[in-house]
This record gives structure tokens, C-alpha cells and sequence, in this order.
């Protein structure tokens, strides 16, 4: 019975000693080697993406004090949606990508988690805004609104291929962006 017991204790140890071994590892290979620097990058993971520029455009002009028009609201969801479809696209394919360097060991769990977190709040909240958001203007159009932007940035793409969604880049807005908002 005691030759069970070392025995399970023995093959316990090992395990623990691997699994620690392949835990600082990971973190070396991500360039992340010292426990200090890996919890204050836990504590402080930068988002996915970029503030939403667009979105927050839209929410001001639903709060406008002087009311914005049906016209300017609408273009301005639709815009909003446009960009949700080029962030569900990125994240596709930072997926894929982040996947085979978390298989070799490149990046770390916490990158991987960061990525889940950033498509969970896209799509189960920000889509599911927008879907919403559009039905509240015409019954129905929350169906099509993001197939008519996935088309509307299809058509802006091969239209503007020297530059990748210039038009919905969350750093720069255009003068004509400043004025649509007042």
C-alpha cells in the first residue's frame, strides 16, 4: 500500500514540476521571463482595438442636443457597422495566427485570452448593438445591416486598395468627420 502511495506522489511531482517548468518557458519564449513583468502585464492588458471612434460618433449624435437628423443617425450606425465588420474580420485573422504561435510556444496564454475577451465583447455585445440599434429605425433592417456593410467595405476596399479602410482608421478623423458630429 505505501509503494502505491509513493508511487502516485512520485508521478504528482513530476507533473507539477513539468507543468511549472513549461508555464516559465511559454513566458520565456514570449519575452516575458521575470514574474514581476508578467504580473504587472496581467494587471495591465491594453485592449484588442483601438477606442471606437465611429460608435462614439453615433451615441453623439443620438444625444445631440439639437436633434441630428434620421438621415445623419442612420449613415452613422451604418458607418458604426462598417467598422465592426473590418474588427470581426482582424480578429479572424489574428486568430488564426495567434494560434499557431501559441501552439509553439511564441506568446503567451495571456495574449490568447486578451484576443477571446476582444472578440466576445465584439460580437456578443458591439454586433448585437448595432442589430439592435438598427431595428429601432426600421423593423427588419437589423437582418441587413451588416451584410450591406460587409458590401459597403468590400466596395471601399477595391476601390481604395492603396489604402487599407483609410476612411474608417480610429486615430485620424477627417474634417468632414469633425463637422458631422456638430
Amino acid at each position: 500500500m505505501s509503494s502505491l502511495v509513493v508511487a502516485v506522489v512520485y508521478v504528482g511531482g513530476c507533473l507539477l514540476v513539468m507543468s511549472t517548468f513549461s508555464y516559465f518557458w511559454r513566458r520565456r519564449k514570449a519575452g516575458k521571463f521575470s514574474l514581476l513583468s508578467y504580473y504587472l502585464a496581467r494587471a495591465q492588458l491594453e485592449p484588442w482595438f483601438p477606442e471606437h471612434k465611429t460608435r462614439d460618433i453615433y451615441y453623439a449624435l443620438v444625444n445631440a442636443d439639437p436633434p441630428a437628423s434620421e438621415i445623419q443617425r442612420k449613415s452613422a450606425l451604418l458607418r458604426r457597422a462598417m467598422t465592426d465588420i473590418v474588427r470581426a474580420g482582424k480578429i479572424n485573422s489574428d486568430k488564426q495566427a495567434l494560434a499557431t504561435l501559441l501552439q509553439q510556444g511564441a506568446v503567451g496564454d495571456d495574449l490568447w485570452t486578451s484576443l477571446l475577451a476582444a472578440e466576445a465583447e465584439l460580437y456578443n455585445v458591439e454586433l448585437n448593438d448595432v442589430v439592435v440599434e438598427a431595428n429601432k429605425y426600421k423593423h427588419g433592417w437589423g437582418q441587413t445591416i451588416l451584410q450591406t456593410a460587409q458590401e459597403m467595405d468590400s466596395y471601399y476596399e477595391h476601390s481604395n486598395s492603396n489604402t487599407l479602410h483609410g476612411f474608417l482608421d480610429a486615430t485620424s478623423l477627417s474634417t468632414t468627420d469633425a463637422d458631422f458630429i456638430q
